[in-house]
């Protein structure tokens, strides 16, 4: 779980902004839930690209990038100079109920730094040192101190080989190492549409094509998108997956599904997934990531959650999430969403703005910031007048 989150020189972002997803009311119905609002380009999506690298970079760095590769962080995007670094740093919770502090620093050349904290038992503020490294420019290598890991140092540095375009967590990725698995699990467990670059791909198609294999994984996974879609007020009877081949020579076996619907005198029709309406289809994109954080305890972070679906639907689907039910694990979702008539279901700590200035630099707010706001107020009107702030001027 994500107890607050921070990034600078990323995008839009010159300077630094937080998420605090910890100063919630723990029996807030909607407790694990976030909306971000904000006018086109403000930094919503940038906001979530943040979320995307840290998770990708963190986990994956030592095995996806080569020795000499750049690394794939995009600064702030109206600086000269290129070399600036960016930092990303995420307190989070373990299935094990232990809080850790993680920050990276780099440029597209070299981590800076990088740092392992755990809050001390008893004491919600104060946190001690699991292992740092920081990069020393002029002898070319990591001042490091892991006195407090439970890794040694010779094993470590065997493992890197002088890597400085990855991370150390990312490296014991693969050593399945027993302490550190809960650590890695939970940056590896935010499930997101975005990358780097924005949404993961744009061709519905191909991602109804990844999606399908995905589903077809097992029969449970497939009983509850069935279910879930069912209860979303989609009118749908049944869902099959059918194969079809692809590729050269058509050797590839990918899976289609095939949505079955109900007329009122009983007949059953079947619709090609192509003559689905646009938000059915993002709806069956979307649901792989929120039933695959509602089964792991995992993130969710999607951008534009509401695009061609109704309010209605979106809401049902929010309060589905929020179920414990449903949501056993304590998942969290983190959303973009232009949807204001929603907003009126979370509290105040649970919304945030992206705004932009003359000067083109985007940050991020609470509502919970702006002095005098009371949860019982009409958050969407006031929000659609200015009050709040996060719309553009007329």
């Amino acid at each position: 779980m994500i107890k607050n989150f921070k990034t600078k020189n990323f995008y839009s972002f010159k300077n630094e902004v937080a998420v605090d997803l910890d100063r919630i009311n723990k029996n807030d119905p909607y407790k694990n839930i976030f909306f971000i609002y904000g006018h086109n380009a403000a930094g919503k999506t940038n906001l979530l690209k943040a979320f995307a690298f840290l998770s990708w970079f963190s986990t994956s760095s030592w095995k996806n990038l080569e020795p000499e590769e750049e690394i794939p962080v995009e600064p702030y995007c109206f600086c000269k100079n290129t070399d600036k670094s960016s930092l990303f740093e995420i307190t989070f919770s373990t299935s094990k109920d232990r809080t850790y502090k993680y920050l990276i620093e780099l440029n597209k050349k070299v981590v800076l730094k990088e740092h392992l904290w755990i809050q001390n038992e008893g004491q919600r503020t104060t946190f001690s040192t699991l292992f740092k490294r920081v990069w020393n420019s002029k002898s070319k290598k990591y001042n490091s101190d892991f006195r407090n890991f439970w890794i040694s140092e010779n094993f470590i540095e065997e493992m890197l080989q002088n890597r400085n375009n990855c991370t150390l967590i990312s490296a014991l990725n693969h050593t399945k190492q027993k302490e550190t698995i809960p650590i890695i699990n939970s940056l590896w467990n935010i499930h997101t549409n975005v990358n780097s670059v924005g949404k993961i791909s744009r061709d519905q198609f191909k991602e109804i094509l990844k999606v399908s294999q995905f589903y077809k994984i097992d029969e449970e996974t497939q009983k509850k998108v069935v279910s879930l879609i069912k209860y979303l007020d989609i009118e749908l009877h049944h869902l099959e997956w059918v194969s079809r081949f692809f590729g050269k020579d058509k050797g590839q076996e990918l899976f289609l599904p095939e949505f079955y619907h109900k007329k009122e005198d009983g007949e059953i029709y079947k619709l090609p997934f192509m003559y689905e309406s646009s938000g059915t289809k993002n709806l069956y994109i979307i649901l792989r990531w929120i039933v695959e954080v509602l089964e792991t305890g995992g993130v969710a972070v999607l951008d534009e959650i509401d695009a061609d679906l109704h309010p209605l639907v979106v809401r049902k689907l929010i309060k589905y999430f929020s179920n414990p039910q449903n949501n056993k694990l304590n998942a969290q979702l983190i959303v973009s969403t232009h949807s204001t008539e929603l907003m009126n279901l979370l509290s105040k700590e649970n919304i945030f703005f992206a705004e932009k200035n003359e000067e083109l630099e985007s940050s991020i707010f609470s509502l919970s910031e702006i002095g005098g706001v009371r949860n019982t107020e009409d958050f969407s009107k006031k929000y659609l007048s200015g009050v709040y702030g996060g719309i553009m001027n007329d």
